[in-house]
């Protein structure tokens, strides 16, 4: 929460604290860090962020994907949907919509290329 109190009052070393998040053994840090990179230059942010298009965490590469293709105005055809577990009503478990993980795999591929060919 120190970094939504931060990002408000416009921090100059917000993005350096963001970034340091990224590098946390827990997924949930390494999100908030993500959310707190929203703001910064495109130039900065990917550079920043493309290491985790590799993160175990679904959500985590996902939500990489997204803020790389906001920044590069490239839509990779990944939504943060397809990261979310919906419980069943049936069995009250927590799944993945069917096709979901093919999804994740493949816009993270697409975002990957995307960088392989634009990291310069």
């Amino acid at each position: 929460e120190s970094l939504s109190y931060l990002s408000c009052s416009c921090y100059p070393a917000l993005p350096a604290m963001a970034g340091a998040q990224l590098r946390d053994c827990d997924p949930q840090a390494r999100l908030a860090g993500l959310l707190h990179l929203k703001g910064v230059p495109a130039k900065i942010g990917i550079a920043m962020v493309a290491g985790l298009l590799n993160d175990a965490d679904p959500e985590v590469a996902a939500m990489t994907v997204n803020l790389i293709g906001r920044w590069a105005e490239v839509n990779f055809g990944l939504k943060m949907a397809d990261t979310v577990p919906t419980q069943d009503p049936k069995t009250g478990v927590n799944e993945y919509r069917p096709g979901s993980e093919s999804k994740v795999r493949a816009g993270i591929e697409r975002a990957k290329a995307w960088w392989a060919r634009h990291a310069g």
